[in-house]
């Protein structure tokens, strides 16, 4: 008997050891492929900036708030009631509401008349811009003011230039 269970052991080990093990030539898995695809972020300008007329006789400043709210300096910067009305300028954007947008608004512009006379507008302060900023969402309505400061020496005329309003998706 312990002859049988020999030769039985043997015969087992002998097989074991020739039968290669089992070996897995090949696997797969899957992945899933994704893509988000946002609307296109717009920029329109609804209204261009009017600040207005002015009366200069002295150093002041002038300022068209971004809620339309106008301060002068009376006495030496007023504010010519029967000018053109004063207007924030106003730019529609349109975004796709799944993520956030920055807007930035041009800190300083140079305002020129037709003789070459230049005033600095300023954009980048407290309250000139309405609706701005970081971390906006979805369509917005941005409303942008500005604040001329004068030294009272600045030649009379029409003065113009370009404000530019950004927005870029984060």
């Amino acid at each position: 008997m312990k002859r049988v269970l020999l030769a039985a052991g043997a015969a087992f080990m002998i097989g074991a050891s020739s039968t290669p093990a089992l070996a897995q030539l090949q696997a797969d898995d899957d992945a899933t492929a994704s893509i988000t695809v946002l609307a296109p972020l717009t920029v329109t300008k609804d209204q261009d900036l009017e600040l207005g007329a002015v009366v200069v006789s002295g150093a002041g400043s002038y300022q068209l708030a971004g809620d339309g709210t106008v301060t002068d300096t009376p006495g030496t910067v007023d504010a010519f009631a029967s000018g053109p009305a004063a207007e924030v300028a106003t730019f529609d954007i349109t975004a796709d509401g799944s993520v956030t947008y920055d807007v930035v608004v041009s800190d300083d512009v140079t305002l020129t008349n037709g003789n070459g006379d230049t005033l600095t507008l300023s954009t980048d302060e407290g309250g000139l811009i309405v609706n701005g900023g970081a971390g906006l969402q979805g369509n917005q309505t941005v409303s942008v003011g500005g604040r001329i400061v004068f030294v009272g020496t600045e030649p009379g005329g029409d003065y113009t230039g370009t404000i530019n309003l950004e927005a870029t998706y984060n």
